[in-house]
């Protein structure tokens, strides 16, 4: 069995996905859809999370952020959702 995992950035707030882009905090409409944009590993994650940081600067991520996790089973296809707090997953992965 092989789990396949992909990655979205959630706002509770809106009830939406982030679509990518750097300015995702400035609309709560333009950057944000139902669909949002999925990263297809923690890594690319990570690198847009870190280049969000890098254009915003420091602590910049907002505590509400979420990354939602999609395990989905190769064989089943049974998906299984793991919710991360977005800024503390970007704060232990980029220091590692």
């Amino acid at each position: 069995m092989i789990k396949i995992e992909q990655y979205k950035i959630f706002h509770p707030d809106y009830g939406l996905y982030s679509k990518g882009g750097i300015y995702a905090h400035l609309s709560a409409t333009y950057w944000w859809s139902k669909k949002g944009k999925l990263w297809t590993s923690a890594g690319a994650l990570r690198r847009h999370l870190f280049q969000y940081v890098e254009r915003q600067g420091e602590n910049v991520i907002p505590e509400e952020w979420e990354v939602h996790m999609y395990a989905t089973n190769d064989q089943t296809g049974q998906v299984e959702l793991t919710v991360f707090n977005a800024k503390k997953f970007y704060d232990k992965t980029h220091l590692q």
